[in-house]
C-alpha cells in the first residue's frame, strides 16, 4: 500500500491557521528561491532563541510524539519536532512531505536525528532537507533509518518494539 505523504497525520494535522499565515507571509516576503528553504528558514525564526523561550530536549519521543499545535505552543526546538511543524506546513501548500528517522554522527558518536525528504511535483523524486544542516543539506554523515508520513506511525513502531 503506498502512503499518502500530503496528508497530515495524528501529530501534524493540528496546524494552527494563523502559524501557518505567518509562515506564507514570511516566505513571500523574503521572495525565496526555493520553496522549503524559505518555509524551514521560516520555521526555524519563529523557533529563534535568540528572540524567545526556547524549549530543546534529547528525547526523540518527546521530539516525535507531539502534536504541531503543543509544539508551536512550548516552541519545542528539536530536529523531530522542528521537521513535523515544516511538513505541516509544506503539505498546506500542496507538497508531499516524507518526515525521516535516521543517525547523524557528531563527534564521532551516532546519534538518532530526523529529517525531511520533499517532493515538488508527481514525476519527481524526493529531495532530502536538513533543517539544522548549513545549507540544509544532508552530509555523509547522515544515515535513514526509516521514512514515515506521520510521526504517528514510527510511534506505532516503537510500542511494537516494547
Amino acid at each position: 500500500m503506498l502512503k499518502d505523504y500530503t496528508k497530515n497525520g495524528k501529530y501534524t494535522k493540528d496546524l494552527p491557521q494563523s502559524f501557518s499565515a505567518r509562515i506564507k507571509k514570511q516566505v513571500r516576503n523574503k521572495k525565496n528561491k526555493n520553496l522549503v528553504s524559505g518555509v524551514i528558514k521560516a520555521v526555524l525564526s519563529e523557533f529563534d532563541p535568540k528572540k524567545d523561550y526556547v524549549t530543546t530536549t534529547r528525547n526523540w519521543r518527546l521530539s516525535r510524539f507531539l502534536s504541531v499545535s503543543k509544539i508551536i505552543k512550548i516552541k519545542l526546538r528539536t530536529c523531530g519536532s522542528i521537521c513535523a511543524v515544516v511538513a505541516a506546513v509544506l503539505r498546506k501548500i500542496g507538497l508531499a512531505v516524507k518526515l525521516v528517522d535516521g543517525k547523524l554522527c557528531k563527534d564521532g558518536e551516532w546519534r538518532r536525528h530526523a529529517w525531511l525528504e520533499v517532493k515538488y511535483d508527481k514525476g519527481g523524486q524526493f529531495i532530502p532537507f536538513d533543517p539544522f544542516s548549513p545549507g540544509f543539506h544532508l552530509t555523509k554523515k547522515h544515515r535513514k533509518v526509516a521514512t514515515f508520513a506521520d510521526w504517528s506511525e514510527m510511534e506505532e513502531v516503537v510500542s511494537k518494539k516494547i
